[in-house]
């Protein structure tokens, strides 16, 4: 089936491309499992589609048993309020596979309505004539005897708060520390946010952002349920005694407060490694997750069998969350000392590496130390790092990840996106994968696939609490702007002063012309502490603003600034309409420190690779074809 975004059957509507669903005006929440089987059966609606092909299709490349597809069925029809024994959405042909019994129509745009009449079913294979006789006479007489009819029909849709959460979702609260002088907050912190990393590797259990959890860890466990919409609370503490460390864990059912499972692990410093690992799997487990217990063991195990490594990692995790929750520079700083501690301590700890090299690419922008080292010094650093990080990866799925960042780093976009694809496959609600996705797409120029990863990641970041701005820009610079603005509004009606979250609105509105949308948020924007950011969000303003002097005096004191980013200034100087003036200050890859700024520049569909002779010809030789380059959105005009 093809020709168009969304498949309606009724008043039943999918969007193929933001992956979501709605049944009448409400959105169904569902795991992404259950929305793919949903599309499956859609797509082939009417017809029988075995167990076998629903398993390669939505389950590919694991091995799962048939209690994983039951309980996906079950989540269906629990969204839909269907009634397995007599069924008006999904049909069981027992022991061979499922069918989708309404028709479905499929179109570009979403059908409107809050309610778009009741499925047309293919043929009469479920009633016979007679019984299609008495619901035609039943429904001649709906006026008079609506309540009968309310009786002898199961309506399609059943109250809202019986499909309202998720049942597999849950929400990790940060872990207390219960030590003597509390000198062990940064363990619970680290710890916390590694189980959390480890429960989203799950790929049917929805799980709250840790922002998000932070904001609600003094409420009862059903209030909690409520406000973040999960089914299950893990609440736990940390308690150090000299050498010995013991971690007390509990998972709460929110709808009534049961306690499904508790424990605590009482273990030698060295040997507490294993605990996060063991929470992780005992909840799997506990929720019936699609992962077979032993593959999500090696899954989460991060790589290291080294104490002290391990510590120093929590640590710098600890410090990284900081500093995003604050802007401070400091935590930025004692991260990344951190995570070089942890890697120095285990040569062999491949996320160390990682992490660490994620720490010297923070600084190649807007950064928070940018006279400390040279660019060129700072990218052999982090390239250094990502090598390190793949040699220490084995087999590990990450090592798709590093490998697609390496090859970024030779201007090798194919094998990047081949790579990072891979990676995504295998770990679909990895934002940092999809997000790297939605990045080498758009360098390539494959601007569906970075609209449909925007997408996906906004979708994961709503479900978690946790919005992810990339999913804006994604949409904005794959030239999706009705998608981008969409994404902005959701996003800043969670986190309306978030400075990431506030650039990338800003630029999607300017960019869709929603001049008075962009100029609310500006006063926002111009306290947080992104400089660069924030000067060219007041060009662009004062360009749809139509004030083109004040355009012009913005850009002088962005460009006379000494720590002016040449990236920023081409960008600027194109809001300006000046494209002749922006080409030189790109400089292809002849001076090493200053490639990454063209490769960065890819992302946007202004950029013209014909201007670059070195860079197309590097593109024509993978058989890149980028698109048009288009014109600066809303430029200033003369």
């Amino acid at each position: 089936m093809d020709g168009g975004r969304y498949l309606s059957a009724g008043n039943l509507c999918l969007d193929l491309q933001g992956e979501r669903a709605w049944l009448g005006k409400d959105q169904l929440r569902l795991g992404s499992k259950a929305t793919a089987l949903l599309r499956l059966l859609m797509e082939q609606s009417g017809e029988l589609v075995t167990k076998t092909s629903i398993f390669d299709s939505v389950w590919e490349g694991l091995a799962v048993s048939d209690a994983v597809l039951t309980t996906a069925v079950k989540e269906l029809r629990q969204a839909l309020g269907d009634d397995a024994r007599d069924p008006h959405w999904l049909e069981t042909v027992h022991g061979r596979g499922y069918r989708f019994i309404p028709a479905v129509e499929q179109a570009e745009e979403r059908p409107t309505g809050a309610f778009m009449g009741r499925p047309s079913f293919h043929g009469l294979r479920k009633f016979s004539k007679t019984t299609w006789t008495v619901i035609t006479a039943i429904a001649a007489l709906v006026p008079a005897l609506g309540y009968l009819s309310q009786r002898m029909n199961k309506p399609a849709q059943p109250p809202a708060q019986a499909f309202a959460v998720q049942p597999k979702s849950i929400a990790v609260l940060p872990f207390a520390d219960y030590s003597a002088g509390g000198g062990q907050a940064w363990f619970g912190e680290g710890l916390t946010e590694e189980i959390l990393n480890s429960l989203t590797h799950t790929p049917d259990l929805i799980v709250a952002a840790r922002s998000s959890s932070a904001t609600v860890q003094n409420d009862d466990a059903r209030e909690i349920g409520r406000k973040l919409k999960v089914a299950n609370v893990l609440e736990g503490s940390v308690r150090r005694e000299g050498r010995h460390v013991r971690v007390t864990a509990e998972l709460i059912r929110t709808a009534d407060g049961t306690r499904l499972w508790s424990q605590n692990f009482d273990r030698d410093i060295n040997d507490v490694i294993t605990i996060q690992e063991d929470i992780a799997v005992a909840i799997a487990q506990r929720l019936n997750t699609v992962m077979d217990p032993a593959q999500l063991k090696q899954m989460v195990t991060l790589g290291t069998r080294n104490v002290d490594a391990y510590q120093q990692y929590l640590r710098g995790l600890a410090y990284e969350r900081q500093r995003f929750a604050t802007g401070d520079v400091k935590f930025a700083r004692a991260s990344a000392a951190s995570f070089e501690q942890a890697r120095a301590t285990d040569p062999t700890f491949a996320a160390a590496h990682w992490q660490a090299a994620n720490t010297w690419w923070a600084w190649t922008g807007d950064s928070w130390d940018h006279d400390e080292k040279s660019l060129a010094v700072r990218l052999k650093n982090y390239q250094d790092r990502v090598a390190l990080a793949i040699q220490a990866s084995g087999d590990r799925p990450e090592k798709l990840k590093y490998r697609s960042a390496q090859a970024l780093w030779v201007y090798d976009f194919r094998t990047a996106f081949d790579l990072i694809t891979a990676y995504v496959k295998q770990r679909p609600r990895d934002v940092d994968g999809l997000e790297a996705l939605i990045g080498v797409a758009l360098q390539i120029g494959d601007r569906r696939t970075a609209s449909e990863a925007s997408a996906r990641l906004q979708r994961v970041g709503l479900e978690s609490g946790d919005p992810r701005p990339r999913a804006i820009s994604g949409s904005a610079l794959s030239l999706n702007l009705p998608q981008a603005v969409v994404f902005a509004r959701q996003q800043l009606a969670m986190r309306p002063n978030d400075p990431p979250i506030l650039w990338q609105a800003h630029r999607a509105f300017a960019w869709a012309g929603r001049r008075d949308e962009a100029r609310q948020i500006l006063p926002r924007l111009l306290s947080s502490h992104f400089t660069q950011s924030v000067a060219l969000a007041e060009i662009h303003q004062a360009c749809i603003d139509g004030e083109r002097d004040r355009a012009e005096a913005l850009y002088r004191q962005l460009k006379s600034r000494p720590d002016a980013f040449s990236g920023n200034l081409w960008y600027a100087t194109l809001i300006l309409g000046r494209r002749v003036e922006a080409v030189p200050l790109l400089v292809e890859p002849k001076e090493p420190d200053r490639s990454i700024v063209l490769s960065i520049s890819l992302l946007f569909p202004m950029l013209d690779v014909h201007d670059y002779p070195w860079l197309d010809e590097r593109l024509r030789e993978q058989g890149i074809r980028r698109p048009p380059a288009i014109g600066m959105p809303h430029a200033c005009t003369s």
